[in-house]
């Protein structure tokens, strides 16, 4: 898909805007992220272009957590990578905790119909489930995002500290990705 609406030259003023807004000076934001003052006035002036990676970094120093979005949708380095959620709507948590439970419970009707749409399917016939049907289950993704988001900034949620929980239990309870290297090849 191309992505008209964010160029990603933007990424370089956004990075200056939010460290400004946040007011952190480039020497004290390099300290952060192991560079010079004069490093990051270059990534900030586009005379050093940035990796994803760094400007991931970048964000999570100044908590912009929608702009860690924005480089993930720009760059394409997640399938559910979307346009980012604007921040007005992450800092009230009672609102995004609405708008979650609204998301939900429309979902929960759509789950319905997929449902009954895979429980249905058959290799002679042809079926196809509308894509408003997932579209309903996806916003879901992103209302929980939103929530988390204005969890973060109203009361200094640690996600950190929840993915690391979440990961030990997915562990412990053995539905985590585990590797199992396959066999060598018989000579």
């Amino acid at each position: 898909m191309t992505n008209k609406a964010y160029p990603r030259y933007i990424l370089k003023n956004i990075m200056h805007d939010d460290r400004i807004e946040a007011g952190i000076s480039q020497e004290a934001i390099g300290k952060c992220l192991g560079k010079t003052q004069r490093q990051i006035s270059d990534f900030e002036n586009g005379y050093i272009n940035a990796t994803p990676e760094f400007m991931i970094r970048w964000f999570t120093v100044l908590k912009a957590y929608e702009h860690i979005d924005l480089v993930q949708y720009i760059y394409s380095l997640h399938p559910l990578a979307a346009v980012p959620i604007t921040p007005e709507l992450n800092d009230n948590a009672a609102e995004a905790l609405i708008n979650l439970q609204e998301q939900i419970d429309e979902a929960e009707d759509k789950l319905g119909t997929i449902r009954h749409w895979i429980s249905n399917l058959r290799p002679t016939r042809i079926s196809v489930l509308k894509t408003d049907d997932w579209q309903q289950v996806y916003d879901v993704y992103r209302a929980l995002q939103t929530f988390l988001y204005a969890g973060m900034r109203e009361f200094d949620l640690d996600v950190d500290d929840l993915t690391s929980r979440w990961s030990t239990k997915a562990l412990t309870q053995g539905v985590a990705m585990t590797y199992k290297p396959k066999k060598a090849a018989m000579m």
